[in-house]
Formats: C-alpha cells, structure tokens, sequence
C-alpha cells in the first residue's frame, strides 16, 4: 500500500475544488485612470472587486474602467474574510 505523507491514512481522497484566484491591486495615489495595465486588467476579469478604501468619486471613475467594484465601509480583517469567502461562491476571480 502507498502512503502519503500529507493525507491521514485511511482517509477519503481530496475531491479538487474548482481554481480560486484573489488579485490584489492598488490604483495608488493618482487617479484611477493612472492605474497599470497589468492591475487593470486583473480588476477587470473579477467578477466582483472589494474595497474600503475609496470614496464616492473614485468608486465612480473605477466602475466607469469597467471594474465590478463594491465599496465596503471598514469591514475589519474577519469582515472582509467573510466577504471574500462569500465571494468565491458564485466567482472564481475575486479582487481586492
């Protein structure tokens, strides 16, 4: 019988779960529009984009780049767990 290190023997097989991907990204301290190609586009192919950091017109010039961004208002570090956990449910790309 083969053994595996990581498994506890007699366990059942691991089912893979579908591939999750978090992009965390920064438009930095100029506009939005200032933000990188390679941020832009990962932004972009988020079905939804977290953040508790920005205020009313900046949300408004990030959703006019065509990124899925919710406002959150200071969710905490166990809040924004629970956000992006609940997130992963229905996407397979989240962003932060």
């Amino acid at each position: 019988m083969r053994e595996h290190p990581d498994r506890t023997p007699g366990a059942a097989p691991r089912k893979a779960g579908p591939k999750r991907k978090l992009s965390i990204a920064s438009y930095g301290l100029t506009p939005p529009a200032q933000m990188t190609f390679e941020s832009l586009n990962a932004l972009r192919s988020c079905g939804v984009v977290y953040s508790s950091s920005t205020d009313t017109a900046t949300a408004k010039d990030v959703l006019g780049l065509g990124i899925p961004l919710i406002s959150i208002a200071n969710p905490g570090p166990c809040g924004l767990l629970g956000k992006i956990l609940g997130a992963f449910r229905k996407n397979a790309h989240v962003g932060l």
